[in-house]
């Protein structure tokens, strides 16, 4: 992760306020996060209001909407990319989907930061149907790359971004320096389920935005 520039926050002190932070920054921009209820900074505890919804990651499996968690998720990462932050642990359970909204409560921002490089966001649109193979059945793993290529477009024209800034994104997702990390998951969920996304990822990475 050090190659493209993400710094991995991992003593727990400097997690617990950065999920404080980003709860309450992104809620400020309007993006959707859990009311923080009570806060001990000696204990390093928080308790947050409970969200009534599924996360997107049984939302997609569990109840076979594949297409339908992308495209929350497109919509939610370009919300929150527009407003310059990256949430760097983008896996399907951190986002929470209600009955009735196009956009997820985000949840788990131990990690989010201020985008600082393109390749950041890049990083947030893979890690997410990354984490989906890694739970999808086979059946179902042979649709999420085409599903990606397909929903990108959700997040290109939510992203309010130019047009340059959109093609350094989209150029990022073949970065070496990034599909090399998820190479080695090639050990993790096999060949059959990893090599067709990142061959998605290298034809989105000249796409034009």
């Amino acid at each position: 992760m050090t190659r493209v520039g993400i710094r991995p926050k991992a003593l727990p002190r400097a997690r617990f306020w950065n999920e404080y932070r980003y709860t309450i920054e992104l809620r400020r921009l309007g993006i959707a996060t859990q009311r923080i209820l009570y806060i001990d900074p000696w204990s390093l505890t928080m308790i947050k209001e409970y969200i009534e919804g599924e996360p997107l990651s049984r939302y997609a499996i569990y109840g076979g909407m594949v297409d339908e968690a992308v495209e929350i998720f497109m919509r939610t990462i370009a919300k929150i990319h527009s407003s310059g932050v990256c949430l760097i642990d983008t896996k399907p359970d951190n986002f929470i989907a209600m009955e009735g909204s196009d956009t997820a409560y985000c949840i788990d921002l131990e990690q989010a930061g201020r985008c600082r490089r393109y390749s950041h966001m890049a990083w947030d649109l893979v890690v997410f149907p990354y984490f989906l193979l890694l739970i999808a059945p086979n059946n179902m793993a042979n649709r999420i790359p085409l599903i990606i290529e397909d929903k990108i477009r959700i997040y290109l024209d939510s992203l309010k971004l130019g047009d340059k800034a959109k093609a350094r994104i989209l150029s990022s997702l073949s970065d070496p320096r990034i599909t090399y990390i998820f190479l080695v998951g090639l050990s993790i969920i096999g060949p059959t389920k990893i090599k067709p996304l990142l061959d998605i990822l290298k034809k989105l990475g000249s796409l034009k935005p």
